[in-house]
C-alpha cells in the first residue's frame, strides 16, 4: 500500500429512512465513482452499518484543502446533497487533517473553510449560520435570504 502524505478527510454519517434506502445507495455509489475521478481524490469510500441499517458512512480523502473545496463546489457533491435532501436522510459531516498535521494546521484548515462554498448541512456542522455560503445547487432552508 502506498504511503499517503498529509490529506484532508471529509466524512459524513448518514441515516436513511427505510423507504429511501435504495435511492440513497444509488446516489452514494454514483458519488463514489464520480468523486474518485476528481483531481486530488486520494480515497473515496462508502460503508453501510450492517448492525444498524440503513446507516452509512461516506469518507473521502483529498490531497489538500483546495482539492476538497473544489469537490464541495462540484456537481458530484451537489447531486449527493440533492439525494440526501430528497430522501430526507440526515447527515453529520466532519473534516479532519490526517497524518503529520498538528492542531495549528487543523485550525488553519477550518479557518480556510470559512472562505469556501459549502452545502447547508456542512456549513451548519462547521460554523454558526451565515458564516459559510451555501452550495450553489442547494437551498439554505428556513430563514435564508
Amino acid at each position: 500500500m502506498q504511503a499517503v502524505s498529509a490529506v484532508v478527510v471529509l466524512s459524513a454519517q448518514i441515516e436513511a429512512h427505510a423507504s429511501g434506502r435504495r435511492e440513497l445507495v444509488q446516489a452514494l455509489l454514483e458519488w463514489v465513482a464520480a468523486a474518485g475521478r476528481e483531481t486530488g481524490a486520494e480515497r473515496v469510500h462508502v460503508y453501510e452499518d450492517l448492525e444498524s441499517a440503513p446507516r452509512f458512512l461516506a469518507v473521502s480523502a483529498w490531497t489538500d484543502i483546495d482539492a476538497m473545496t473544489t469537490h464541495l463546489r462540484g456537481a458530484a457533491f451537489g447531486v449527493l446533497m440533492g439525494a440526501l435532501d430528497a430522501v430526507g436522510a440526515p447527515a453529520v459531516f466532519s473534516i479532519a487533517r490526517q497524518e503529520g498535521g498538528n492542531a495549528a494546521d487543523s485550525i488553519r484548515t477550518l479557518r480556510r473553510l470559512g472562505n469556501t462554498a459549502a452545502p447547508p448541512a456542512l456549513a451548519a456542522a462547521l460554523s454558526p449560520p451565515g458564516i459559510l455560503p451555501s452550495h450553489p445547487g442547494a437551498t439554505d432552508g428556513p430563514g435564508s435570504k
